[in-house]
């Protein structure tokens, strides 16, 4: 059982890419996922708590960045951008034309966009060698890629009015959460695991409803899982059980006699 543990560990690591060469931090998942497992298999449940609130927390931040970036691809966004850009690198270098560039440039509206960065385009190319800014060819390069495919650029207005109706809820940050689905299904599992050991049946029984948790090599999770569907009746708790037995006989059978005296307690202890 020791080897399974272990192995599952790399795993974890491997699925989850170490950004640290490119953003010097890495992706949150890997920390607070697998500190969760290691207080599973600990069964300490205040380290398991801790863990779930920092997940919480974290794709609360991821979440709020997706709105923001959301917002900072629309229409007037990119206008804006574009045009605060132009004023902090380009002004400077007083080029005759460039007061009456700008001019023509706020006289566009977001409907007119495409019309917009087609001038920003032409006139950065015409001026590239007078232009000496870091980073220009990187601006001019994403400029036309906006270019492409502009009017399919939402407006600010629509995008404000859909997220009013967009809010976060941390009971269900799994949701929220982009990674492997062996990370997500892993982290549902901890979720299901916490609610247990609070001994809220009720929420770790639906979770498991609404999100099928595959089979894997660890006993303790499918028998975890296996006695939660018990306490509701549910046939599931069947096929978690034969896999544990498959993983361990011997403590399968020692297991079970202590969970039949549980359950009649109507007590879920650890």
């Amino acid at each position: 059982m020791t080897e399974y543990y272990l192995s599952i560990l790399k795993e974890l690591k491997d699925l989850i890419i170490n950004t640290n060469y490119i953003v010097g931090f890495s992706l949150w998942h890997e920390n607070y996922l697998i500190n969760g497992f290691l207080a599973f298999l600990k069964k300490d449940s205040n380290a398991l708590e801790e863990s779930i609130i920092n997940m919480q927390k974290e794709e609360k931040k991821e979440f709020e960045n997706s709105m923001k970036n959301e917002i900072a691809f629309t229409r007037e966004k990119i206008m804006e951008h574009e045009k605060e850009f132009l004023m902090k690198n380009i002004a400077p270098i007083r080029l005759n034309d460039f007061d009456s560039f700008m001019e023509k440039l706020n006289g566009f509206t977001p409907k007119n966009i495409s019309e917009f960065l087609e001038e920003v385009i032409k006139y950065l190319r015409i001026n590239m060698k007078k232009i000496n800014v870091p980073d220009i060819d990187i601006v001019f390069g994403f400029t036309e890629v906006f270019a492409k495919d502009i009017n399919d650029s939402p407006y600010l207005i629509d995008v404000e009015n859909r997220q009013k109706n967009i809010k976060y809820h941390p009971e269900i940050f799994y949701e929220y959460m982009s990674a492997d689905d062996k990370v997500i299904s892993l982290t549902i599992f901890l979720l299901v695991v916490h609610h247990a050991y609070k001994n809220e049946l009720d929420k770790a029984y639906s979770i498991l409803k609404q999100n099928k948790i595959d089979k894997t090599e660890s006993f303790n999770q499918m028998f975890m899982i296996g006695k939660i569907f018990t306490f509701f009746g549910n046939d599931a708790y069947k096929s978690y059980f034969k896999k544990a037995k498959e993983i361990d006989k011997v403590r399968y059978k020692s297991e079970l006699e202590t969970f039949l005296k549980q359950n009649q307690q109507k007590i879920f202890l650890v």
